[in-house]
């Protein structure tokens, strides 16, 4: 598939995907969802349709960004049938940052419980308040991941149960003063080259911020005394970095009805991509930055290269032929023998998913060798249809399986190839809605090992 990066930057408070609380209170994501984007763009798309009634085969709309040479709507190519653009969830980026790797923190991510944070992070703050005149903050003991240490201690306790084993090395206590480890309190990462060592991670958050509103009477169509509430969204002034796939075969012109987007709304306010909610309340309003554009390369490399770079690390186990799947969006599952909602994978399941992606099934099966998952309702409402979604149980983001393939070395080309399209097509339900977006063989699980 192609990738159009996209970099959106908000002007207005967001409302990003509405969760309604008790009382008066309307609670935001911390992130844009790939449903709510594909919605903001097929919503901009049919204000230009006199009759919102796209798909036609002759349009009279000379300025509808969806317009073909030859005169029919691409609207469909964009949005419906089975090559339709798959529209990821934009995560938060740090502003003036070249980095393209960022997403949710995978949940085999540790920190320590009593000073967290990374040190290259904190280096690079402290100069800032240094030059600010601001007292720094203590010094943190690094960020490390354990998914492959986790996997390497439970293979000294299976072979030897009364070991004496450092829970430094395996991750299991802070490497620096020995205090528990624990998740980081941040929810998402940013991935930096950092001189001698590969991985510098960055954690970081979201702004957001509360706005309160009068409302309306439906009688009298003014404002209703005594009804307030608060809507809290992503506050204005940030960047947020997204994909949207597009299918090898799709057509040439529906790619570039993207790049037709970014050109009406750049970042002047004068003609914003309005995302969420609260839209005519002066809720969010969003451009497209510079940064926008069409990318053929996986910022993460090659996956022969991750492969290869999981299974270096993983050779001092003995356990080669080895990979890792980790969700960077929700992912709605199903067990494959019962079809009831699950969460998480076993190694039928992700077996199953692999044969079924590459058309290959004499694919050996797959051992899930170790596991970090958590899941959790969802729900969400259909600007098009005027109804709310189905409920469903979704796995989380940054959800992370280390797996084990029983194949030889004339095999791996076709395990390659199987991962190649599992990661291309993602899992689950709803992919098109940006669901079940993953990364085989993550960087972060092999590169960050050591804070």
């Amino acid at each position: 598939m192609k990738r159009f990066e996209v970099v959106l930057r908000t002007h207005t408070l967001v409302a990003a995907g509405r969760r309604y609380t008790r009382g008066q209170f309307l609670e935001s994501h911390d992130y844009i969802p790939g449903s709510v984007f594909r919605g903001a763009v097929a919503g901009d798309i049919l204000r230009h349709c006199p009759d919102r009634d796209p798909g036609k085969e002759s349009c009279d709309v000379s300025d509808c960004p969806a317009l073909a040479s030859d005169g029919h709507c691409l609207f469909p190519d964009i949005f419906l049938g089975q090559n339709a653009f798959v529209f990821t969830s934009l995560y938060p980026q740090e502003r003036d940052r070249t980095t393209r790797k960022l997403g949710p923190v995978p949940l085999s991510l540790r920190t320590c419980k009593y000073c967290p944070g990374s040190v290259e992070q904190w280096n690079e703050e402290t100069g800032r308040r240094t030059r600010d005149r601001a007292a720094p903050r203590p010094e943190p003991h690094g960020v490390w991941d354990t998914l492959v240490s986790g996997y390497e201690l439970d293979v000294r306790l299976e072979e030897s149960p009364d070991a004496d084993l450092d829970w430094k090395e395996y991750g299991v206590e802070c490497p620096v003063c020995g205090g528990d480890a624990s998740a980081p309190g941040e929810p998402y990462y940013l991935l930096h080259p950092s001189g001698a060592k590969n991985t510098y991670i960055e954690l970081i958050s979201t702004r957001m911020g509360r706005r309160t509103r009068v409302g309306i009477s439906r009688a009298s169509q003014t404002a209703a005394e005594g009804l307030l509430y608060s809507v809290t969204g992503i506050d204005g002034s940030q960047e947020f970095a997204g994909t949207v796939l597009v299918p090898e075969d799709a057509p040439d012109e529906a790619a570039q009805v993207l790049d037709r987007l970014r050109q009406n709304h750049s970042t002047s306010l004068q003609s914003p991509l309005l995302i969420g909610s609260g839209n005519s309340r002066g809720l969010g309003a969003t451009s497209f930055m510079p940064e926008t554009r069409l990318r053929e390369s996986n910022p993460f490399g090659p996956l022969a290269q991750r492969f290869a770079g999981l299974n270096a690390r993983l050779d001092a186990t003995g356990q080669a032929q080895s990979f890792s799947v980790t969700l960077t969006e929700r992912a709605i599952l199903h067990c494959p023998v019962t079809g009831a909602p699950t969460i998480g994978l076993d190694s039928r399941s992700i077996t199953d998913h692999l044969r079924e992606s590459s058309g290959d099934g004499s694919l050996p099966d797959i051992e899930i060798v170790a596991t970090h998952q958590a899941g959790r309702p969802i729900s969400g409402w259909s600007s098009a249809w005027q109804l709310q979604k189905w409920s469903a149980l979704a796995t989380d983001a940054g959800s992370a399986w280390l797996c084990r393939a029983s194949v030889g070395d004339q095999q791996v080309a076709a395990l390659l190839d199987a991962l190649q399209a599992l990661e291309e097509r993602g899992i689950g339900e709803r992919t098109e809605e940006g669901f079940g977006r993953l990364i085989v063989c993550h960087p972060i699980h092999w590169e960050a090992l050591n804070p």
